[in-house]
């Protein structure tokens, strides 16, 4: 820990060090938050837990794909040009 010059102290008259006193602020996190926030994450919450149950409820009900015949794809880079 770094050592802190005598005259770092809170007042300028007092003898006590700065690093020898008690911390001003308090010793815990303090969030405030209103309650629209609130309520909105939570309904956000929810409606994204109940997409992702209904979309892996559906992945799991889904049969393997029938293989279809794969076709090679044709691309024109100029349209205006019959082939």
């Amino acid at each position: 820990m770094a050592r802190r010059k005598p005259q770092d102290s809170i007042e300028s008259g007092s003898n006590i060090p700065a690093w020898a006193l008690s911390p001003r602020g308090a010793s815990y996190i303090e969030i405030r938050i209103n309650r629209n926030m609130l309520i909105a994450a939570v309904v956000s919450l929810l409606l994204h837990v109940l997409a992702l149950l209904f979309l892996i409820q559906q992945k799991l009900n889904e049969k393997s794909p029938v293989e279809t015949q794969q076709q090679p794809i044709t691309v024109r880079l100029n349209p205006r040009v019959p082939v």
